[in-house]
Protein backbone atom coordinates (compact mmCIF):
# COMPACT_ATOMS: atom_id res chain seq x y z
CA UNK A 1 0.00 0.00 0.00
CA UNK A 2 1.25 3.33 -1.06
CA UNK A 3 1.90 5.85 1.88
CA UNK A 4 2.22 8.96 -0.41
CA UNK A 5 -0.96 10.92 1.21
CA UNK A 6 -1.31 14.42 -0.30
CA UNK A 7 -1.21 16.91 2.24
CA UNK A 8 0.34 14.76 4.81
CA UNK A 9 4.18 15.44 6.68
CA UNK A 10 6.19 12.16 7.72
CA UNK A 11 6.50 13.17 11.78
CA UNK A 12 10.57 12.29 10.91
CA UNK A 13 10.51 15.35 8.79
CA UNK A 14 9.34 17.65 11.42
CA UNK A 15 11.79 19.66 13.62
CA UNK A 16 11.29 21.27 17.27
CA UNK A 17 10.70 24.68 17.70
CA UNK A 18 11.85 27.24 20.35
CA UNK A 19 9.00 28.87 22.30
CA UNK A 20 9.31 32.49 20.58
CA UNK A 21 8.21 35.67 22.73
CA UNK A 22 5.08 35.88 20.29
CA UNK A 23 3.48 32.79 21.13
CA UNK A 24 1.72 34.66 24.08
CA UNK A 25 -0.96 35.10 21.78
CA UNK A 26 -2.24 31.87 20.90
CA UNK A 27 -2.70 31.59 24.93
CA UNK A 28 -6.97 32.17 25.44
CA UNK A 29 -7.48 35.16 26.69
CA UNK A 30 -7.88 34.44 30.35
CA UNK A 31 -4.44 33.14 30.02
CA UNK A 32 -3.00 36.43 28.95
CA UNK A 33 1.06 36.26 30.49
CA UNK A 34 3.56 38.75 30.31
CA UNK A 35 5.86 39.38 27.08
CA UNK A 36 8.57 37.22 28.15
CA UNK A 37 6.47 34.39 26.42
CA UNK A 38 5.82 30.97 27.41
CA UNK A 39 8.70 29.84 29.16
CA UNK A 40 7.58 28.43 32.50
CA UNK A 41 4.32 30.17 32.68
CA UNK A 42 1.56 27.10 32.36
CA UNK A 43 4.11 24.34 34.16
CA UNK A 44 2.20 23.42 37.70
CA UNK A 45 5.64 21.87 38.68
CA UNK A 46 7.02 25.50 39.22
CA UNK A 47 8.45 26.11 42.48
CA UNK A 48 8.14 29.49 42.13
CA UNK A 49 4.12 30.16 41.73
CA UNK A 50 3.02 33.65 42.33
CA UNK A 51 5.56 36.77 42.86
CA UNK A 52 4.59 39.90 44.85
CA UNK A 53 2.97 42.77 42.81
CA UNK A 54 4.25 45.51 45.31
CA UNK A 55 7.67 44.81 43.72
CA UNK A 56 6.43 43.73 40.54
CA UNK A 57 4.04 47.17 40.06
CA UNK A 58 6.47 49.30 41.72
CA UNK A 59 3.50 50.37 44.02
CA UNK A 60 4.81 51.73 47.74
CA UNK A 61 2.26 49.27 49.56
CA UNK A 62 -1.27 47.18 48.93
CA UNK A 63 -3.43 49.83 48.72
CA UNK A 64 -1.54 51.30 45.78
CA UNK A 65 -0.88 47.84 44.20
CA UNK A 66 -4.35 47.02 44.48
CA UNK A 67 -5.20 50.39 42.39
CA UNK A 68 -2.44 49.75 40.17
CA UNK A 69 -4.14 46.22 38.97
CA UNK A 70 -7.75 48.39 39.16
CA UNK A 71 -6.42 50.33 36.43
CA UNK A 72 -4.43 47.50 34.30
CA UNK A 73 -7.76 46.01 34.34
CA UNK A 74 -9.94 48.35 33.26
CA UNK A 75 -7.83 48.38 30.22
CA UNK A 76 -7.63 45.20 29.73
CA UNK A 77 -4.01 45.18 29.92
CA UNK A 78 -2.27 42.22 31.83
CA UNK A 79 1.16 41.89 29.90
CA UNK A 80 3.19 41.07 33.08
CA UNK A 81 0.61 39.84 35.34
CA UNK A 82 0.94 35.74 35.90
CA UNK A 83 -1.54 33.43 37.78
CA UNK A 84 -0.72 32.93 41.39
CA UNK A 85 0.97 36.52 41.55
CA UNK A 86 -0.35 37.93 45.07
CA UNK A 87 -0.66 41.12 47.52
CA UNK A 88 -0.38 40.54 50.81
CA UNK A 89 -2.51 43.41 53.02
CA UNK A 90 -1.36 43.68 56.53
CA UNK A 91 -4.64 43.50 58.45
CA UNK A 92 -8.19 43.54 57.74
CA UNK A 93 -11.12 44.34 60.27
CA UNK A 94 -14.38 42.21 59.65
CA UNK A 95 -17.42 42.78 61.85
CA UNK A 96 -15.50 44.05 64.64
CA UNK A 97 -12.70 41.61 64.44
CA UNK A 98 -9.08 42.11 63.75
CA UNK A 99 -7.43 39.91 61.12
CA UNK A 100 -3.79 39.60 60.76
CA UNK A 101 -1.54 38.35 57.67
CA UNK A 102 -0.16 35.44 59.90
CA UNK A 103 0.26 32.25 58.15
CA UNK A 104 -0.83 34.48 54.64
CA UNK A 105 -4.45 34.34 55.73
CA UNK A 106 -4.49 37.94 53.75
CA UNK A 107 -2.69 37.48 50.76
CA UNK A 108 -4.87 37.26 47.90
CA UNK A 109 -3.63 35.96 44.20
CA UNK A 110 -4.45 36.06 40.62
CA UNK A 111 -6.93 33.22 39.73
CA UNK A 112 -8.02 34.43 36.30
CA UNK A 113 -7.97 37.05 33.63
CA UNK A 114 -12.01 38.85 32.09
CA UNK A 115 -12.79 35.20 33.44
CA UNK A 116 -16.48 36.41 33.38
CA UNK A 117 -16.27 38.80 31.05
CA UNK A 118 -19.73 39.24 28.95
CA UNK A 119 -21.15 36.79 31.05
CA UNK A 120 -24.39 36.78 33.01
CA UNK A 121 -28.42 37.89 32.11
CA UNK A 122 -26.90 41.40 32.68
CA UNK A 123 -23.52 40.97 30.71
CA UNK A 124 -20.01 41.55 32.79
CA UNK A 125 -18.85 44.41 30.55
CA UNK A 126 -15.78 45.88 32.46
CA UNK A 127 -12.17 43.59 32.25
CA UNK A 128 -10.83 42.28 35.20
CA UNK A 129 -8.94 40.38 37.47
CA UNK A 130 -9.87 37.12 39.47
CA UNK A 131 -8.54 37.71 42.95
CA UNK A 132 -8.86 34.67 45.48
CA UNK A 133 -7.53 34.66 49.08
CA UNK A 134 -4.34 32.08 49.16
CA UNK A 135 -5.69 30.85 52.41
CA UNK A 136 -8.61 30.64 54.97
CA UNK A 137 -9.46 34.05 56.29
CA UNK A 138 -12.07 33.26 59.00
CA UNK A 139 -14.32 29.81 59.81
CA UNK A 140 -17.49 30.43 59.83
CA UNK A 141 -21.38 28.30 58.69
CA UNK A 142 -22.62 28.05 55.97
CA UNK A 143 -26.04 28.65 57.68
CA UNK A 144 -26.79 28.34 61.11
CA UNK A 145 -28.95 25.58 60.64
CA UNK A 146 -28.16 22.27 58.98
CA UNK A 147 -30.20 22.85 55.69
CA UNK A 148 -29.12 23.76 51.99
CA UNK A 149 -32.33 24.91 51.25
CA UNK A 150 -32.39 27.78 48.04
CA UNK A 151 -28.48 27.00 47.65
CA UNK A 152 -25.95 29.49 48.41
CA UNK A 153 -27.84 32.41 47.53
CA UNK A 154 -29.93 31.87 50.48
CA UNK A 155 -27.28 31.01 52.49
CA UNK A 156 -26.16 33.41 55.78
CA UNK A 157 -22.45 33.10 54.84
CA UNK A 158 -23.10 34.87 51.78
CA UNK A 159 -25.02 37.41 52.84
CA UNK A 160 -21.96 37.95 55.13
CA UNK A 161 -19.77 38.19 52.61
CA UNK A 162 -21.54 41.09 50.87
CA UNK A 163 -21.97 42.87 54.24
CA UNK A 164 -19.62 42.51 56.61
CA UNK A 165 -16.65 40.82 54.47
CA UNK A 166 -17.35 43.28 52.06
CA UNK A 167 -17.12 46.44 54.13
CA UNK A 168 -14.09 45.18 55.46
CA UNK A 169 -11.78 44.53 52.45
CA UNK A 170 -12.83 47.68 51.01
CA UNK A 171 -11.64 49.43 53.36
CA UNK A 172 -8.04 47.27 53.67
CA UNK A 173 -7.27 47.39 50.11
CA UNK A 174 -9.04 50.90 49.42
CA UNK A 175 -10.95 49.70 45.98
CA UNK A 176 -14.67 48.34 45.76
CA UNK A 177 -14.93 45.14 43.90
CA UNK A 178 -16.45 44.71 40.41
CA UNK A 179 -20.01 43.04 40.20
CA UNK A 180 -19.91 39.59 39.46
CA UNK A 181 -22.88 37.47 37.95
CA UNK A 182 -23.33 33.83 38.30
CA UNK A 183 -25.64 31.34 37.07
CA UNK A 184 -26.26 28.92 40.68
CA UNK A 185 -28.37 25.74 41.73
CA UNK A 186 -30.42 26.94 44.12
CA UNK A 187 -31.89 23.02 44.41
CA UNK A 188 -35.14 22.89 42.25
CA UNK A 189 -33.69 25.69 39.99
CA UNK A 190 -30.97 28.10 39.18
CA UNK A 191 -30.88 31.74 38.96
CA UNK A 192 -28.54 34.54 38.13
CA UNK A 193 -27.02 35.69 41.40
CA UNK A 194 -25.31 39.27 41.71
CA UNK A 195 -22.04 39.67 44.02
CA UNK A 196 -18.95 41.25 45.08
CA UNK A 197 -17.51 38.65 47.71
CA UNK A 198 -18.11 35.63 47.18
CA UNK A 199 -16.76 31.80 46.85
CA UNK A 200 -16.53 29.80 44.14
CA UNK A 201 -18.29 27.09 43.14
CA UNK A 202 -17.66 23.20 42.92
CA UNK A 203 -17.04 23.41 39.27
CA UNK A 204 -14.75 26.55 39.46
CA UNK A 205 -12.46 24.94 41.86
CA UNK A 206 -12.30 21.32 40.24
CA UNK A 207 -13.74 21.42 37.05
CA UNK A 208 -16.17 18.80 37.33
CA UNK A 209 -19.17 17.94 39.87
CA UNK A 210 -18.80 15.41 42.31
CA UNK A 211 -21.27 16.21 45.35
CA UNK A 212 -23.78 19.01 43.67
CA UNK A 213 -24.38 16.76 40.25
CA UNK A 214 -28.19 18.40 39.70
CA UNK A 215 -28.73 18.46 36.26
CA UNK A 216 -27.17 21.04 34.63
CA UNK A 217 -28.12 23.30 37.23
CA UNK A 218 -25.40 22.87 39.02
CA UNK A 219 -23.01 23.90 36.73
CA UNK A 220 -24.50 26.90 35.46
CA UNK A 221 -22.11 29.62 34.29
CA UNK A 222 -19.22 27.79 36.30
CA UNK A 223 -16.01 27.04 34.43
CA UNK A 224 -12.63 26.19 36.39
CA UNK A 225 -10.70 29.31 37.06
CA UNK A 226 -7.01 29.07 35.29
CA UNK A 227 -5.13 29.03 38.58
CA UNK A 228 -7.01 26.13 39.59
CA UNK A 229 -6.84 23.79 36.24
CA UNK A 230 -2.82 25.33 35.82
CA UNK A 231 -1.82 25.00 39.08
CA UNK A 232 -4.10 22.40 41.07
CA UNK A 233 -1.81 22.81 44.39
CA UNK A 234 -3.34 26.00 44.58
CA UNK A 235 -6.59 24.21 45.47
CA UNK A 236 -4.97 23.51 49.16
CA UNK A 237 -5.62 25.92 51.99
CA UNK A 238 -4.23 25.94 55.11
CA UNK A 239 -5.69 27.47 58.52
CA UNK A 240 -3.24 28.70 61.27
CA UNK A 241 -1.03 26.63 59.27
CA UNK A 242 -2.59 23.93 58.95
CA UNK A 243 -4.24 22.36 55.62
CA UNK A 244 -7.55 23.00 56.05
CA UNK A 245 -10.97 22.42 54.53
CA UNK A 246 -12.94 25.15 52.97
CA UNK A 247 -16.64 26.12 51.83
CA UNK A 248 -17.63 26.12 47.94
CA UNK A 249 -20.80 28.00 46.56
CA UNK A 250 -22.55 24.58 45.56
CA UNK A 251 -25.18 22.38 47.49
CA UNK A 252 -24.65 18.53 47.83
CA UNK A 253 -27.51 17.34 45.39
CA UNK A 254 -29.09 14.80 47.32
CA UNK A 255 -29.28 15.82 50.41
CA UNK A 256 -31.24 18.95 52.51
CA UNK A 257 -27.86 19.37 54.54
CA UNK A 258 -24.46 19.85 53.31
CA UNK A 259 -22.76 21.81 51.03
CA UNK A 260 -19.64 21.11 49.22
CA UNK A 261 -16.09 21.89 49.70
CA UNK A 262 -12.57 21.51 49.12
CA UNK A 263 -10.88 19.30 51.80
CA UNK A 264 -7.73 19.72 53.54
CA UNK A 265 -6.60 16.78 52.00
CA UNK A 266 -7.20 17.75 48.63
CA UNK A 267 -10.79 15.82 47.24
CA UNK A 268 -14.10 17.18 46.65
CA UNK A 269 -16.53 16.59 49.61
CA UNK A 270 -19.11 18.10 51.35
CA UNK A 271 -20.44 18.75 55.25
CA UNK A 272 -23.53 19.95 56.92
CA UNK A 273 -24.09 23.59 56.33
CA UNK A 274 -23.79 24.34 60.07
CA UNK A 275 -20.76 23.36 60.87
CA UNK A 276 -18.75 26.17 61.90
CA UNK A 277 -15.03 25.69 61.76
CA UNK A 278 -15.02 25.19 57.73
CA UNK A 279 -12.86 27.97 56.30
CA UNK A 280 -13.92 30.75 53.97
CA UNK A 281 -11.62 31.87 51.28
CA UNK A 282 -13.76 34.64 49.44
CA UNK A 283 -12.78 35.94 45.63
CA UNK A 284 -13.21 39.17 43.99
CA UNK A 285 -12.79 41.21 41.18
CA UNK A 286 -10.35 44.04 40.40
Amino acid sequence: MSNDITGIVPVSTLTARTPQKDDSILIADQYKTSPEGLEGYLSPNRPDVGRNLVTVLGAANAAAAFAALRTRADAGNFNGLRLGDYIDVSSMTIDGSAISNSNQRLRFIIAGFDTYLNVGDTAVSSHHIVMIAKNCVLQKAMNSTATNAGGYAASELKAYLNDQVKTGLVNAIGITPKTVRRLLDNKTDWAWLAETVFIPTEVEVFGYQAWSNNKGYSTGSSVQWPLFSEFPQMRIANWNGSRWWWWEASPRTDDSANFCLCHGDGYAYCYSADNGSRGVRFAFLV
